[in-house]
């Protein structure tokens, strides 16, 4: 994954572009299917702020800003803020993976489950049995008759 920093007006050290590329790359683990990132670092007189661009495929950007008076309270609060981003994102994820399981597996095999419990017939089935009795008779096969 390609991790992309922009500094303006800042004075940014290696070590905190180094925390800043761990913070990254621990959330684009939990992110299946990252593919780039970006992070702005902006010195804006007493405060600095961290933004963070998180890129997954087939999904948009996830955001997170952070500020603070260092640098490195920024990143933590930026981090923060982009987990909280990555955990509602699986959360989804999940939630989706559960629905399309009920209403492909579960929900058939409840079905199932309660019909045979209940006892009832199934009208293909009658339907199939009216086929093999009309067969019958367009064979040339004698139709029983009802005495009379």
């Amino acid at each position: 994954m390609t991790i992309v920093f922009h500094t303006h007006h800042a004075d940014v050290t290696d070590a905190v572009r180094a925390r800043a590329d761990q913070a990254v790359q621990k959330l684009a683990a939990r992110l299946r299917g990252a593919t780039d990132a970006s992070v702005r670092f902006v010195e804006d007189g007493t405060v600095r702020r961290v933004e963070i661009v998180l890129r997954a495929a087939r999904r948009r950007p996830l955001v997170a800003e952070g500020s603070g008076a260092r640098f490195e309270l920024a990143i933590a609060e930026a981090a923060d803020r982009m987990a909280a981003h990555v955990a509602h994102v699986r959360a989804e994820r999940a939630r989706r993976q559960r629905h399309v399981d009920v209403r492909n597996g579960a929900a058939t095999a409840a079905a199932t489950t309660d019909a045979v419990e209940t006892g009832d017939t199934d009208e293909l089935d009658d339907l199939l049995l009216e086929t093999d009795v009309s067969d019958d008779v367009s064979d040339g096969a004698a139709a029983p008759t009802a005495p009379r």
